[in-house]
């Protein structure tokens, strides 16, 4: 039986860079890619990528939010991914 193997070697371009392309990408595929390869879990946690998916007045929403709740607590747009299903 013939089996299909994929091996890809690390990319050798710098988080930073991972990061702009995956902020380029669909959500969807910014959430897959990281299944992939580990430089891209590493590159994912990027506040760059996710503020691409945020709507640009997301600071002002949270502001709205969170004056009806204390509770939260998001110093980063990494943390708002975490805690409201961006992920």
């Amino acid at each position: 039986m013939w089996k299909a193997t994929l091996s890809a070697p690390a990319p050798a371009l710098p988080e930073g860079c991972i990061a702009h392309v995956l902020a380029f990408t669909t959500l969807r595929n910014a959430c897959r890619m990281p299944a992939v390869l580990s430089v891209f879990l590493l590159a994912s946690e990027s506040g760059v990528v996710w503020e691409r998916f945020l709507p640009s007045d997301y600071p002002n929403i949270l502001g709205r939010s969170l004056e009806s709740s204390s509770q939260l607590d998001f110093s980063s747009s990494l943390d708002l991914r975490g805690q409201k299903g961006y992920g």
